[in-house]
């Protein structure tokens, strides 16, 4: 069960969205999003608005960060977004030519977490952690938010000791089943993935402070091979309408204005 019903909210921002996204016409066409496992439960959530106010289709690809990189730079996989989990690889496909300069933004600012379904954890220490007997935590060679539990563990002294409790996963989408079937006590994921289903309340989380690890900022970017340049413009556009701003905001991420803002404060 979805803990964020959108669909419920199209005919209330009907009129919004028809107020900057463009209809064009009876030439509907397919967008190919490439997207990190990070945001795929949001963008599935917004893929219906944009669907019902432009008429286009969104085509959804997900995978780790390095893995979706390969794949566009390739040619494997068919995409005119790429919607990435961190600013690295974006920047390196506009270094390549693979992508447009000027299309570049900071679309949302992830939240890593700690998160079991059986061990009462108050407080992230070593004490605790050493408690938890087998945790789900995305390969830091090819996930963002791997490399960013790899980052707090070490920070905390425990990288090494920790290893025989690790199950490494692919992508973070597969930390969080394998964390949600009980195959590990607990796992490493995106705040938007507990967020994502009403059977995870009640269940322990503890959101690891940002000074632990390096920020989560994720880019987007136009690839330059698209053939709906308008299209993916528009997009691109709608994920910044205020609206779609709400909806990222409520499946846990920060909007960039407000990572910055935090920032100064500090």
């Amino acid at each position: 069960m979805q803990l964020y019903h959108v669909i419920n909210r199209l005919s209330l921002l009907s009129s919004l969205f028809l107020s900057v996204m463009p209809w064009y016409g009876a030439v509907a066409v397919e967008l190919h999003v490439a997207v990190a496992g990070s945001f795929v439960e949001t963008l599935q959530q917004l893929k219906p608005l944009f669907e019902q106010e432009t008429g286009h289709t969104l085509i959804i690809t997900t995978n780790s960060v390095s893995v979706l990189y390969q794949k566009i730079k390739n040619n494997e996989i068919a995409a005119d977004i790429f919607l990435s989990a961190d600013e690295e690889h974006p920047n390196l496909l506009i270094k390549e030519k693979l992508a447009i300069p000027e299309s570049f933004f900071v679309y949302a600012v992830g939240r890593l977490i700690l998160w079991t379904k059986s061990l009462p954890i108050e407080q992230l220490n070593q004490k605790s952690l050493l408690k938890i007997n087998t945790i789900s935590l995305p390969d830091p060679k090819i996930t963002v938010y791997g490399h960013a539990a790899q980052q707090i563990l070490e920070g905390l002294k425990l990288w090494e000791l920790i290893q025989p409790k690790i199950r490494l996963t692919r992508t973070i989408n597969e930390a969080y089943q394998n964390t949600k079937n009980n195959q590990t006590e607990a796992g490493f994921i995106g705040l938007a993935q507990y967020l994502s289903s009403l059977d995870n309340l009640g269940t322990t989380y503890w959101i690891i402070p940002q000074y632990l690890h390096s920020p989560l900022t994720q880019g987007a970017v136009i690839l330059s091979s698209t053939q709906h340049l308008a299209v993916a413009q528009d997009f691109l556009k709608f994920l910044q309408h205020p609206d779609s701003l709400k909806i990222i905001r409520e499946f846990g991420f920060r909007t960039h204005s407000q990572f910055m803002n935090e920032q100064q404060d500090d």
